[in-house]
């Protein structure tokens, strides 16, 4: 009996591209050889699609993947390729294959390539295209969540355009409903990129023309008195929770440059020094999140708990978590009992009975 194909594509043309080259070292460490075929497929930052030698890069055991390059040969990673991109209508030549998308942020968690592939009747790991998209933009995730009641962290939204137009009415309205500290974030990108903490008003202008280089949607976050706190979610429609997770660190926020090269500036503490209702309660918001946002398979929720209050607030979601070896969302199941192999396990699984069922799908007349 021939082995399950596991396709994992990295890289991408995402200011999270060299966050990927970590995440995706980590999978291939992890899959199963004795189970899977597997093939390696680099997408280049300029949005090249290369296959990549997958023995050489199963043997380095490394903590990060090598940049993406063209190599010779690869015969068969080509010939992978060529089958994941054919739309030629015939998906039970397709039945054998799963892609694991380790693509964080634009054009990898954003719905785009969840899209692609459900067009190829390809078996995905992670969310469909729509809740990938719901939760790479922040603030329609914030918005979702206020409509079943979750409570979400004040903010302020506005595009390009409107701050072209009336930046001055803008600023005001920011200090005068949020106040100092604030956050300034592009709406649509993960990993703390392009993320400004501002505490006075002189900064403010600087930190939003930052953001707007990197995205036309801006967010404006009050800054609280907060424990940042975080849950991994596995299954289908209702999935399991972990226990939870929590984030120090020994300055004002989790920048790009702390979370992924300062890790003496924070802890990842597992499991968080929380009471057993405060876990039951982030369980629940959690599953009441998981389904108004339409997840599945995967999902890491932030939240915030503030620290007067005892109340939680939604930070964000995301679909496609960091699979380093030091990352949450394998950390909080590895603290459950299940290593990031059987992890894997679950998610090719759970790809598979999704897809099975979109296929069956009648979708034209």
């Amino acid at each position: 009996m021939s082995k399950l194909k596991i396709v994992v594509i990295y890289g991408g043309r995402s200011t999270e591209h060299e966050v990927t080259l970590r995440s995706a070292a980590n999978v291939l460490a992890n899959l199963d050889r004795n189970k899977y075929d597997i093939y390696a497929i680099g997408i280049s930052p300029s949005g090249k699609w290369i296959p990549q030698n997958t023995n050489e890069l199963l043997g380095l055991k490394c903590a990060v993947l090598p940049p993406i390059v063209e190599q010779p040969g690869c015969e068969p990673e080509r010939e992978i390729l060529n089958t994941v991109l054919s739309f030629d209508g015939n998906y039970r030549t397709k039945e054998s294959i799963v892609v694991i998308p380790v693509l964080h942020g634009t054009y990898g968690e954003d719905g785009c390539i969840q899209g692609l592939l459900e067009m190829g009747g390809i078996s995905y790991v992670g969310a469909g295209p729509k809740a990938s998209a719901i939760c790479m933009d922040k603030v329609v995730t914030k918005q979702l969540a206020e409509s079943v009641s979750i409570p979400v962290v004040p903010y302020i939204t506005f595009r390009q355009d409107e701050w072209v137009s009336k930046s001055l009415y803008l600023e005001a309205e920011i200090i005068e409903s949020l106040g100092f500290p604030l956050f300034v974030k592009p709406a649509s990108l993960g990993s703390s990129i392009g993320i400004s903490r501002v505490t006075k008003y002189e900064d403010l202008r600087s930190a939003v023309n930052a953001a707007l280089m990197l995205d036309d949607k801006i967010l404006v976050e009050q800054g609280m008195n907060v424990r940042e706190v975080e849950f991994a979610a596995l299954g289908g429609n209702i999935p399991e929770i972990s226990g939870a997770g929590e984030i120090t660190l020994d300055r004002e926020f989790l920048s790009y440059q702390v979370k992924y090269y300062g890790q003496k500036y924070w802890d990842n503490i597992i499991p968080a020094a929380l009471t057993d209702l405060e876990i039951r309660r982030g369980k629940k918001i959690c599953l009441k999140i998981f389904e108004v946002l339409q997840l599945y398979s995967m999902a890491r929720i932030d939240l915030f708990l503030e620290k007067k209050s005892g109340r939680f607030y939604l930070n964000e979601v995301n679909t496609m978590p960091g699979f380093t070896s030091v990352s949450q969302y394998p950390t909080l199941w590895l603290q459950e009992g299940m290593s990031v192999t059987q992890l894997l396990d679950r998610l090719i699984d759970l790809a598979l009975i999704r897809n099975k069922s979109v296929v069956a799908l009648k979708r034209s007349l």
